[in-house]
């Protein structure tokens, strides 16, 4: 059902986590393709049976919208949202970035900082292709919060109940409840935050991350409520090209549909999970990496020729492939 869809709960495979994606990604695609690619795979689950995030969701839903409507998802953007409320830096973007158009490049950080090969934004579509800016997202959470966009009685629907709301997500900051979404896409990161006691809201975007943006945004949040907050010391440990060379290959795990590819890039550790950008690890011990941006930690063990993922309270084993 579209409700499902809408909180993540159909069981539609993603996208982006398939294999090929890495390639299929960096060219212009049609909705055909895209239709295709994404029915080829594997349900993950039954619809309902429980949630699990899909881009694929909201890929259809863009054409879904645009059906329904008989108009372009770029023209049904226009009419129900930036024009209404007075968006002047929101639109649908529709190919590679312009710096014409002050757009920027994204990019990723691997002992250097490096230029990412950006997506075609004709694949993410309704789930990723919306260009805009801080200023404009939070014009746009309050009109939201406001009813300007839904009715009361929709916006109570679209909260979460659960893990994941209709698109909105609700996260614990500072002991409120504060609603929103994140995104990620090549080396773009954002995250806008409403917290409706207050009409605060929050807006980030980047075109390059080497630290958590989960942290930048709870320290934003500590020193605007006169909290505590402790700068960060980026204390690292050194650990020698050979003993990183050890932990090199690729590596999967059956509790989870992708795969690790974990490389050396001078005496860096880089890790690239299967149809996404390459991540690089800062080691906090001679066998134990973490991944600041995104929470996670991999603990080695070359002996045994594994490696534990570990996520959000979550340890998952992997076995590196012969």
């Amino acid at each position: 059902t579209l409700a499902q869809m809408l909180g993540h709960r159909s069981g539609i495979f993603n996208v982006t986590a398939n294999p090929d994606f890495g390639s299929f990604k960096t060219q212009a695609r049609t909705r055909d393709e895209m239709v295709a690619l994404i029915a080829k795979a594997k349900p993950a689950f039954e619809p309902g049976e429980k949630a699990q995030y899909s881009n694929s969701n909201y890929v259809l839903l863009g054409y879904i919208v645009e059906k329904a409507g008989g108009r372009s998802y770029e023209d049904a953007l226009k009419q129900r949202i930036t024009s209404k409320i007075g968006l002047k830096d929101t639109y649908l973007g529709t190919g590679y970035p312009d710096a014409s158009k002050n757009e920027a490049f994204s990019y990723s950080f691997i002992s250097d900082w490096k230029q990412e090969s950006d997506i075609h934004l004709s694949i993410p579509g309704g789930a990723g292709a919306i260009i805009s800016t801080p200023n404009d997202l939070t014009k746009f959470i309050q009109a939201l919060f406001d009813g300007k966009i839904v009715s009361k009685e929709s916006l109570e629907q679209m909260k979460p109940r659960d893990k994941y709301g209709l698109g909105i997500n609700s996260y614990p900051m500072g002991g409120k409840t504060v609603y929103g979404h994140s995104g990620g896409m090549d080396g773009f990161r954002s995250l806008l935050l409403y917290l409706p006691e207050e009409k605060l809201s929050l807006a980030y975007t980047s075109n390059g991350v080497n630290y958590p943006l989960k942290d930048i945004v709870s320290g934003v949040f500590d020193i605007y409520w006169n909290k505590p907050f402790e700068i960060p010391t980026f204390e690292t440990v050194a650990v020698s090209p050979e003993v990183l060379d050890k932990y090199v290959g690729v590596y999967s795990s059956p509790e989870v549909p992708f795969k690790l590819t974990i490389t050396r890039d001078k005496s860096t550790l880089v890790a690239q999970p299967t149809g996404q950008p390459a991540y690089p690890l800062e080691a906090i011990a001679e066998n134990k990496f973490k991944l600041e941006s995104r929470g996670v930690v991999l603990e080695f063990d070359a002996a045994k020729t594994q490696l534990t993922f570990k996520r959000g309270g979550r340890d998952v084993l992997f076995t590196k492939e012969n």
